[in-house]
């Protein structure tokens, strides 16, 4: 079969164009354009030989890629696989070999809209119980169903550099794969996959310098039908971080902490407030490669133990109960104040997507900044007071899925 090698379609550079619009009025000098797709194809096979004992599994990932960037175009294909044979009854494993790399021209071809796609190669590998070389040939094709699960999303991240705007979309079909990968006399397929798919992504953005443009405001969801599902959250947080080695310079001690604030949207009812601490505190000693005390708590703050304003000031005071992986049941004892410092970043995003029967419909928007954290953490056994690294941020989220 001899099919075209897929190329970037015209509708990529079209939402390329329309993206830089947003930033106008630009300089040729103050923008670049970048757009890509890929066409992939996926199969797994599995096979157990006649004892029921000895199961061989092998996956094969095939990607096609056109890119441009400005006036520069480029493409390339390559190749994943992956054989592994294992005898289940004796938990032994007998063989294995692995490839990434790319393919020759034309080797690995895709129909216009994913329709068919053919894989013909031969390759290069190493068996990896015994270490020798090996040589496969790859003949595999695949058929796609007539379902095609798409999705796409498109908005704009902004900060001090500048403006990222971007379009994403995927489709994929669930495909028939059949075929042979062979080792000499050696058969690793046999019969149909057991799983496969023939997809495309295509991606488009552009990248403008920064220019005096006002930061998008929330999108509007809530018009729709009262059929639509309507969900969403406001999200404070304030977190710090901290890795610390003991004088000995044995002692490493990892500490992370972090305070959602979170208030939940939902379609009927009144908005639903829940807010966070989690906790990962971790100390391993380096010169006998031996865990000192890991844990790890998530649990529910009250209004009382914390507080964030906006992007300036926060705090943490909470005493909980907590469980070391270790040393076992102990007090785990937050006192942190949090001071934003620095530039401010923010990011904003919009997506759609569409399934069989449902649509659905999503927008995102994010700004955050670091912080300066003083205070102390202990469990009773070691105490954190920094230096730490901190960050507050802010997020929303409104999302909808309508029939």
């Amino acid at each position: 079969m001899n099919l075209s090698k897929r190329t970037i379609p015209t509708g990529i550079a079209a939402l390329v164009a329309s993206l830089a619009a947003l930033a106008t009025p630009l300089s040729a000098s103050s923008a670049e354009a970048t757009a890509t797709t890929q066409s992939t194809a996926e199969a797994n096979f599995t096979q157990v030989d006649a004892t029921g004992c000895v199961l061989t599994q092998t996956i094969i990932l095939a990607v096609d890629e056109a890119s441009r960037t400005g006036p520069s175009a480029s493409s390339s294909s390559w190749l994943y696989l992956s054989i592994g044979r294992y005898d289940t009854c004796v938990g032994q494993f007998l063989f294995g070999a692995s490839h990434s790399g790319p393919l020759p021209a034309g080797a690995f071809q895709v129909s216009a809209g994913s329709h068919t796609a053919e894989l013909d190669a031969s390759i290069d590998a190493v068996e990896l119980v015994t270490g020798t070389p090996l040589s496969l040939e790859l003949h595999l094709g695949w058929v796609g169903g007539e379902v095609v699960q798409r999705d796409h999303s498109h908005g704009n991240e902004w900060s001090e550099w500048g403006m990222n705007a971007y379009v994403s979309g995927d489709s994929f079909r669930t495909a028939i794969a059949s075929g042979t990968v062979t080792g000499g006399a050696d058969h690793f397929t046999a019969g149909q996959a057991t799983r496969a798919f023939i997809g495309a992504i295509r991606e488009g953005s552009v990248q403008v310098a920064a220019q005096s443009s006002p930061f998008a405001a929330q999108a509007e969801l809530l018009s729709l039908a009262a059929s639509t599902t309507v969900s969403g959250y406001d999200q404070e947080t304030i977190g710090a971080f901290s890795r610390t080695v003991d004088a000995s310079g044995c002692v490493d001690t990892t500490l992370g902490v972090a305070v959602y604030d979170r208030r939940f949207l939902v379609t009927h009812g009144s908005p639903i407030r829940a807010a966070t601490l989690a906790v990962n505190f971790v100390r391993y000693d380096l010169c006998t490669n031996s865990y000192v005390s890991s844990l790890f708590v998530e649990v529910p703050l009250s209004e009382e133990e914390f507080s964030i304003d906006g992007l300036r000031t926060g705090r943490v005071h909470a005493v909980v109960p907590a469980v070391d992986y270790f040393l076992g049941p102990l007090t785990l004892s937050i006192d942190l104040e949090f001071t934003g410092t620095g530039p401010t970043y923010r990011s904003i995003a919009t997506g759609t997507s569409r399934t069989v029967g449902e649509f659905g419909a999503g927008h995102s928007s994010s700004v955050g900044r670091s912080a300066i954290v003083t205070g102390l953490v202990t469990d009773g056994t070691a105490s954190i007071t920094g230096p730490f690294d901190g960050f507050m941020g802010a997020d929303r989220s409104t999302g909808i899925v309508h029939p």
